[in-house]
């Protein structure tokens, strides 16, 4: 998930950085919150009107703007991660005792905001939880797809139950730290620098266009909305594959379309428990709370 830029204006942007970079964060969280309070008074009052967000009501009354309206996010406080320094001095984090590093152009403080980010969003309670288990228990998946991958988390989880792992990222900062990531993994996998979607063009792929000859049990996407535009271009390949694990709250109509698209290729499907929301998102509005992943098994 992205974020939202605090401060505005003409100013020269080096100039700007400087300014940004000795305010406080107390001080940046407080104007953020004045700016998105008339939001935050509108969601509040559309989901004090329906009992099934009573939970996410209560959390949002008492605490800031967030993605994750539940009370486990309180266990994770971005100061406490600790990050350390390869031989190079360049910062990673040790994930699951594999080392995961992150652009070079991020500052350490940026760099234990987005572990942490990363960690809430995999806690079990996490209405974001990919649950790799499925993955992991299952012997019958071994070729796996990881679309919009990043920092690679998800990869890193499976890399050494399964045989092989395509890996897309089409951001090259990211892609430069995935081959770092990975490098004790080579046999196992690839990265391919593409956007998957609905087209083939260029810097673009389809699925069914990628694995018309290639193996593949599972595909994992969070592609920041094309998640649609990918199914509907990849349903030869969605016959062949055991499972689909994909994001569906980057718009606001992506849980219901999906959901069908899985139905209609015969998956047995299940959303994470909870809802996120994506503040993200320019268009959002109600019902403001949508579905995170969906996953669909045969």
């Amino acid at each position: 998930m992205g974020g939202y830029d605090y401060w505005e204006g003409n100013f020269d942007m080096t100039i700007l950085k400087k300014i940004k970079g000795i305010i406080p964060l107390c001080v940046k969280e407080k104007v953020w919150d004045l700016r998105h309070l008339s939001q935050k008074r509108k969601i509040l009052k559309y989901l004090s009107n329906n009992k099934k967000y009573e939970k996410e009501y209560l959390f949002l009354k008492n605490n800031r703007l967030s993605p994750y309206l539940y009370e486990y996010t309180k266990n994770y406080n971005w100061k406490e991660v600790d990050i350390k320094f390869d031989n190079d001095e360049r910062p990673f984090y040790l994930y699951k005792n594999k080392r995961m590093y992150f652009k070079k152009s991020m500052k350490v403080e940026h760099i234990k905001k987005y572990v942490s980010g990363i960690l809430q969003q995999e806690d079990i309670n996490s209405p974001h939880k990919y649950n790799t288990q499925r993955i992991i228990n299952n012997y019958n998946i071994q070729y796996v797809a990881d679309i919009g991958a990043a920092e690679g988390f998800f990869a890193l989880d499976v890399i050494d139950y399964v045989k092989k792992v395509y890996i897309f990222e089409c951001d090259g900062e990211w892609a430069e730290a995935l081959e770092k990531i990975f490098s004790p993994y080579t046999e196992k996998i690839e990265i391919i620098k593409k956007y998957v979607g609905g087209e083939d063009k260029e810097e673009n792929i389809t699925l069914d266009r990628f694995f018309e000859n290639l193996p593949l049990d599972c595909i994992k996407a969070d592609i920041e909305g094309a998640e649609v535009s990918m199914l509907n271009r990849g349903g030869q390949t969605l016959k062949k594959i055991l499972l689909a694990i994909i994001c569906t709250y980057h718009r606001q109509n992506d849980a219901k379309d999906i959901y069908n698209i899985l139905q209609k290729e015969g998956f047995k499907t299940s959303f994470t428990p909870g809802y996120i929301l994506f503040l993200y998102d320019k268009e959002l509005g109600e019902p403001w709370l949508r579905r995170g992943v969906i996953t669909g098994e045969k």
